[in-house]
């Protein structure tokens, strides 16, 4: 080994602290030993494969030729443990917290309402953070490429930009006479939902220093290090020399710089490599040197450094110089033996159907018509076959893929909705009919009838945090469970089934979730229930935390639509009647499909009139995992269908879409098809107020000056109204309950039905109590959710929880204000704490349960009567984008939003609400496609292959607006729902696409009606422009070929499943008597 000494211990600090690790995994990643060694658990684990950023921390080196310090911002997720030696490394923990003092950093995002389910936001703020030290001042351009790597599924990032965006030197338009450049980094001049001018200053020079022994001693950089696991091998030499002489005598070994490839391979190839060599320290090829032939790049060079090395040599050359380079699913299960795993040291158990009897092993939201452990029959990939136990995760996953399960395969496979169709594979009871007039002798007597069909895919929820779930027994067969569950009653209710015991001994908690969106309404029982089953039968803690490619592929997506309509109108575009049959493609169970479909056809015409209608729904079963709840629960899917049948009417009658649009829109007074009438109807309201706050008319006359001058870059500009119907369709959901405590001191515990999953509840309802009882904000805390303490509770979902739980407290408040009320009265200058302390001594009760039904609430298919919703929530979008006629790429250049909320509760939160439901719409309808192979099996697991909106997606020009003076007399403190509603405002951009497209097909004498598929993705929009070059791929003939991305399924597919949940910073951690086992998961396998 030369002059350097073999070392087999690992060095570097964390957080300012010495590290000294003897005989480290080389298995391990960086997150994983923070978190279980470490316990620093505010690195969270996202994706696994360094493609969101949850898992961001600065790691801080010294580049020993300039003696100058590196700040990076690292994925800890693929970081080996073993590259940290003689590193820094920086976790959210180690700049600030609530209980020392906040960070710049960390304050800004928080005030500037930046994080809403907070999953994401320890990552972004060490991306942020780990900019900062590198550049004090950065430019917005500098912000641009820090969030590369990180994805927000809440906010729709604006928030989180305007926030940081206070630390740029052009963040402000007062330019050289900012009050930034003079001294505090703060600019006091922007109209903002915040202050910039409360925030603290950032002071580079405040900055913990970098560990001194690193600094001044290259010791630990000149060691040669070996480090043996129990299957793996580590090896770091110093020399070409060194690694020649290793890779002689392991010609197999792995090299890993930046582990993005062997790390991936790792996880997700289940591929093991027994020795890794690390290039980190071997001069040669970590050098970039100049020549007069290019530039000669060593192979260990980061991307970081290259980019940083070509721009400097970009910046020395003239541009003439530079610039001349461009750059199987349904079978029978036939055996399981799970003897090898069971082998393995430290495997506790293995679980299966042979373990559970038929009539508890039936399990489901609502029918039970899926098996907690797969008996016999597999109709999808990602079902659970069998559940392997052990000490620790590793082994856990380890074990999983031992156990060998074999199967004879079934005919047919039915994976889209036409083969549904084909097949008549629906689910009983269907189709549901809403039928209202004549609407085929109004068909008939039309002066124009148009027909068309719109086809929609699914849509990933990809929540940052996974599902996850951990069991705890207690005494005389008592269960706790902490689940990330929008739905813990329905939790509670199925672990009682299962395990045959009363519900009042099974007592479920959720503390927070990171994001939920509908996916963890009814699927939270993938991990729950085994999990649950485990700890039982063991009488030990058992907890499990899915990755997130094995929760993309067991836990199911937005319901994929297919339509068909007619509609029929007058000479001038009123719409007379419309027919429309409507397929949900449900996968392998119901789950929630029906009311999915069911919300669908009551929004089918958004927020359009019609006096005859015949609406058919049907519920298809495929062989795919069953497809579940997400934001609108299928009324995006149904108004898509209005904006079509509008904008088609208007090319009929050759007349403007937006005069067609007003000639059918909904007034007050009015009925919808399915008779409901419409209170209070501000739809109008808002599409007025749109057109003239987005200058829509001269924009528009713009877009097509530009479009006249411009071949192959085109745009496009729409506007599309919403109206959403607001409550459970199911109308025994519409009830919530609530506790309220007073304590001796005057604070107030406060405990409602509602979950909290970053959309603000709890901090809705804090203000909710403190406005209804008098008392400050602060008052007032919100510990958790739990059915011990509110029982019978709904989901949070169907953009409801303000109002139930809203309603709930209300009631409660009011009771104690009526019992408080003497007090005040004969005692008017005590105050608070005061008038508490004499109804405590007077044995006064200060504790109060609250309750509420939505009143007047039901709807009768056969009749066509009642009201499925309590009221609507309007609004309208707009947004111009510009598309690359030659790549199909686009990019909004603008958009507005005006939304009636009534009186807002909160506005910060509600217009956080919108922005981010808008870009999860801007996802469904351009971006996130589920991407299927030939066989069904799903290649978009992660955020690798399956793109979400990121920072650089966001608007250019982003608007948002409430309507002023509507108050909503039907929800607490004339409120509206805020949640669903705003998603389809995003519509606006998919319709924008398709006039941009449509313009680019005029240049090719092509109709403008063309079909487009949502997402319109870059794919999409390339080849529905149609020239001269797409001309050069003939179209297929139909049944030649096997389509290689149908609507989602899945076919044999293998995935084992094991992690710890995220118990964040809550104080259940200090209650377990024993470190909880894991669980991991068997399901079927995948080619």
């Amino acid at each position: 080994m030369g002059d350097n000494i073999l070392n087999s211990t690992l060095i570097f600090f964390v957080n300012g602290k010495k590290i000294v690790e003897q005989h480290p995994n080389p298995e391990l990643t960086l997150l994983t030993y923070l978190r279980e060694k470490l316990h620093l658990c505010g690195t969270k684990l996202g994706c696994a494969e360094g493609g969101c950023g949850a898992c961001t921390v600065m790691v801080s080196r010294v580049d020993r030729t300039t003696q100058k310090l590196h700040h990076l911002a690292v994925n800890a997720c693929l970081a080996p443990l073993c590259s940290m030696h003689g590193l820094a490394v920086t976790t959210v923990e180690g700049i600030g917290s609530t209980r020392t003092k906040l960070h710049p950093v960390q304050e800004r995002i928080a005030k500037a309402h930046g994080s809403q389910c907070g999953f994401c936001t320890p990552g972004i703020v060490m991306s942020m953070y780990a900019t900062l030290r590198s550049i004090p001042k950065p430019t917005m351009a500098d912000l641009e490429t820090t969030f590369q790597g990180n994805l927000c599924r809440c906010t729709g990032y604006r928030p989180i930009i305007e926030g940081f965006r206070t630390f740029t030197v052009d963040g402000c338009s007062m330019g050289e006479n900012c009050c930034k450049v003079n001294g505090n980094g703060i600019c006091k001049e922007e109209d903002t939902l915040f202050e910039p001018n409360e925030f603290m200053p950032y002071d580079p020079s405040q900055e913990p220093i970098f560990p001194p022994e690193l600094k001044c001693s290259d010791a630990l950089d000149r060691q040669f290090l070996a480090f043996q696991g129990d299957r793996v091998s580590w090896y770091r030499p110093t020399s070409l020399n060194e690694l020649l002489n290793i890779k002689k005598k392991f010609p197999d070994s792995k090299i890993v710089v930046g582990n993005t490839e062997v790390g991936v391979e790792v996880k997700f190839r289940n591929c093991l490599f027994p020795v890794l060599i690390s290039t980190a320290q071997i001069p040669e090829l970590n050098e970039i040197t100049e020549t007069t032939k290019g530039v000669k790049i060593g192979a260990s060079v980061s991307l970081a450094d290259m980019e940083e090395k070509l721009r400097r040599l970009i910046e020395d050359r003239p541009e003439t110089e530079t610039s001349r380079c461009f750059s199987k699913s349904h079978a029978k299960i036939t055996n399981i033996d799970a003897s090898e795993a069971l082998a393995l040291p430290g495997v506790v158990a293995f679980y299966s159907s042979k373990d559970i009897s038929s009539d508890r092993n039936s399990v489901g939201a609502v029918f039970h018509d899926e098996e907690l452990f797969i008996s016999d029959i597999v109709t999808s990939q990602g079902q659970t076959i069998g559940v392997v136990v052990a000490d620790n995760q590793s082994l856990a996953q380890r074990a999983a893929k031992l156990v060998k399960v074999t199967y004879d395969d079934i005919n047919p496979v039915i994976v889209t909705l036409e083969d549904a169709i084909k097949h008549q594979s629906y689910y009983p009871g269907y189709p549901k009919v809403i039928r209202k007039g004549d609407p085929e002798g109004a068909l008939k007597n039309a002066d124009h009838i148009v027909e068309g069909e719109v086809r929609m895919g699914g849509q990933e929820h990809f929540y940052l945090e996974t599902q996850a779930s951990i069991a705890i027994p207690r005494d005389n067969d008592e269960l706790e469970l902490f689940c990330s569950s929008q739905h813990p009653t329905e939790i509670q209710k199925l672990v009682s089934h299962t395990l045959n015991i009363p519900a009042s001994k099974i007592a479920v908690r959720v503390k927070r979730m990171g994001g939920g969106f509908g996916g963890k309404e009814s699927r939270g029982s993938l991990t729950a229930l085994p999990v649950a089953f485990a700890s039982y039968k063991l009488g030990r803690p058992v907890r499990c935390m899915l990755d997130r490619d094995e929760d993309m592929k067991m836990t199911g997506t937005r319901h994929p639509f297919y339509f068909k309509y007619q509609a029929g109108c007058t000479k001038e575009g009123q719409i007379t009647a419309i027919m429309v049959s409507i397929y949900n493609n449900a996968g392998y169970s119901m789950d929630l499909s029906f009311s999915i479909v069911e919300r669908a056809m009551y929004h089918i015409l958004n927020a359009y009139y019609v006096p005859n209608a015949l609406v058919q729904g049907w519920v298809c079963k495929t062989n795919l995992p069953s497809n579940t709840a997400f934001r609108g629960f299928g009324g995006p899917q149904g108004m898509f269908v209005g904006e079509h049948i509008i904008r088609d009417i208007a090319r009929t009658v050759n007349r403007d879409y937006v005069e067609i649009a007003e000639l059918n829109m909904m007034q007050t007074g009015l009925r919808t098809h399915y008779n409901q009438v419409v209170e209070l109807c501000q739809v109008g309201r808002c599409w007025k107020e749109l057109l003239e706050s987005s200058d829509f008319n001269r924009r528009r006359d713009n877009v097509q000056k530009f479009n006249a001058q411009n071949r192959w870059r085109k745009r496009g500009i729409s506007v599309v109204s919403v109206q959403f119907g607001i409550s459970f369709t199911t109308a025994f959901l519409n009830q919530s309950g609530a506790l309220v405590h007073i304590y001796t001191d005057g604070s107030v515990l406060l405990s409602h039905g509602g979950t909290e999953m970053g959309q603000g509840l709890h901090t809705k309802m804090i203000q909710v109590a403190a406005t209804t009882l008098g008392i400050p904000f602060d008052r007032i805390h919100v510990s958790e959710t739990s059915t011990d303490k509110v029982p019978n509770t709904s989901a949070t979902a169907a953009s409801a929880g303000s109002d139930l739980n809203g309603m709930a407290i209300l009631n409660a408040c009011n009771i104690l204000n009526e019992r408080i009320a003497p007090y005040k009265k004969a005692f008017p200058e005590d105050g608070w704490n005061k008038w508490i302390s004499r109804a405590y001594f007077d044995r006064v009760s200060l504790s109060a349960t609250g309750f509420y039904a939505t009143p007047h609430l039901g709807y009768d298919f056969a009749s066509n009567s009642g009201r499925p919703f309590n009221y609507f929530t309007f609004g309208a979008g707009c947004s111009e984008v510009e598309i690359d006629c030659l790549t199909g790429d686009h990019q909004v250049i603008r958009t507005d939003i005006v939304m009636d909320l009534g009186s807002s509760i909160n506005p910060a939160i509600d217009i956080g609400q919108i922005e981010g439901a808008f870009m999860q719409g801007y996802g469904l309808f351009t971006l996130e496609e589920m991407v299927y192979g030939a066989d069904g099996t799903l290649l978009s697991r992660g955020p690798g292959a399956y793109k979400l909106p990121g920072f650089a997606d966001i608007p250019g020009e982003f608007n948002v607006s409430l309507l002023s003076g509507a108050p909503n007399p039907k929800a607490v403190y004339s409120s509206k729902a805020v949640g669903e509603p705003p998603l389809f405002s995003a519509a606006s951009v998919f319709f924008a696409i398709k006039e941009a497209i449509a313009d680019a097909r005029r240049h090719e004498n092509l109709s403008p009606d063309f079909p487009l598929i949502s997402p319109a993705t870059s794919a999409r929009i390339r080849m529905a422009c149609q020239d001269r070059f797409t001309k050069k791929f003939s179209k297929p003939v139909p049944g030649s070929f096997k389509p290689w991305n149908d609507v989602p399924c899945q076919l044999h597919q293998s995935s084992i499943w094991s992690k710890i949940v995220d118990l964040e910073e809550s104080s259940e951690c200090t209650e377990y008597v024993e470190t909880p086992i894991f669980l991991a998961v068997v399901t079927p396998i995948t080619s």
